[in-house]
């Protein structure tokens, strides 16, 4: 990948980090607001539902009286074979075209029942789909609402983890620059001692040479020396 392109894909992701924090920001809105779209979507469904058993209806009405007409058109036909051929003929003729056109609505009924049948699936399927996340809204703005309380309300576009890691980084934050300011005391401290002198008579002491302080046993020392003399 050239360094243009890879630029112009830096431009691009900048552009669109707004867009996404507000996706994160607005998740659960966003959530609702589809939730209300599949609920749109389910209520032109069952409309079309309703025109397609309509229609069904209306055609097996029509497959029913074109059965009844072709019925009464057979019986004619076979009185007028006897006294009318001509008139038996034509009468044959319309039967065979109401047979016909009788195959076509069938099928076109047997069609409809099937996608009637689709539909209620469907439809069945996706009120149930919805209904459950409609719960889950419910289990999601309620924890939502639980986050709020305290210091965690001005965080609510972070999760419950991301924040918690935060409060423990400032704390350490703050241990830390405790610890420093401490120690910047004990080395002032030791430094101080160190340029004072009392370090060397620590050291004098320790060694158990006097140092030449006037001290209490000092004194006691000389007096018991110039006692025995």
């Amino acid at each position: 990948m050239s360094l243009y392109q890879k630029l112009k894909l830096l431009v691009r992701a900048n552009s669109e980090q707004p867009i996404r924090k507000l996706v994160e920001i607005n998740d659960i809105k966003i959530f609702e607001q589809e939730l209300i779209e599949i609920e749109r979507a389910i209520k032109t469904a069952k409309l079309h539902l309703a025109k397609v058993k309509a229609e069904a209806k209306m055609l097996s009405s029509s497959i029913t009286e074109l059965s009844d007409k072709l019925i009464l058109r057979e019986q004619q036909t076979l009185e007028a074979m006897d006294k009318d051929a001509e008139l038996a003929h034509e009468l044959a003729t319309q039967i065979a075209e109401d047979e016909v056109l009788l195959r076509e609505q069938q099928n076109q009924l047997r069609h409809l029942h099937k996608m009637e049948a689709k539909l209620s699936d469907d439809l069945k399927k996706a009120v149930r789909a919805l209904q459950g996340h409609y719960r889950q809204l419910q289990i999601i703005k309620a924890s939502q609402h639980s986050l709020k309380g305290g210091q965690l309300s001005s965080l609510q576009s972070q999760g419950l983890n991301s924040a918690l890691r935060e409060v423990n980084d400032s704390l350490a934050a703050i241990q830390n620059r405790q610890l420093r300011a401490n120690y910047l005391d004990e080395a002032e401290a030791e430094v101080e001692h160190h340029l004072s002198g009392n370090a060397l008579d620590q050291r004098l002491e320790a060694s158990g040479i006097r140092t030449g302080k006037h001290d209490a046993d000092a004194v006691l020392q000389r007096l018991k020396i110039k006692k025995t003399a």
